[in-house]
């Protein structure tokens, strides 16, 4: 599996991304419609240099917010270049206080300080 470019699992019950860590070529991954339980799943994403795509939309780690759960992990993937079929592109700043880091990214904070911002 280390050489696999492309990995198409939407709909699968999939519920950890850590046996694609070991996928050093990925640069596709296709995961709509699963069950990641949570973003801190991305750090397994994080050591991977070529992905450009990925597909996370219909799971529960999106969450109820949709402006999080984008940044959190654009933030977390620098390289990405698509995030459920959109391009990357700057969104604008939701207006009101700043929030605080929830427990999927506090989770993130832990196992890569310095890895996430506050919005």
């Amino acid at each position: 599996m280390p050489r696999l470019e492309v990995i198409t699992l939407s709909v699968n019950s999939v519920s950890s991304l850590e046996p694609v860590s070991w996928c050093r070529q990925l640069s596709e991954l296709y995961l709509r419609g699963n069950c990641i339980p949570s973003l801190a799943e991305l750090r397994h994403l994080q050591g991977l240099p070529h992905l450009r795509v990925l597909w996370l939309a219909e799971n529960p780690c999106c969450g109820p917010d949709p402006h999080r759960y984008r940044m959190t992990v654009l933030r977390n993937l620098p390289r990405l270049q698509r995030l459920d079929n959109q391009g990357r592109r700057p969104l604008p700043r939701r207006p009101g206080p700043r929030s605080t880091p929830g427990p999927a990214e506090h989770a993130l904070l832990q196992a890569r300080p310095g890895a996430l911002a506050s919005t």
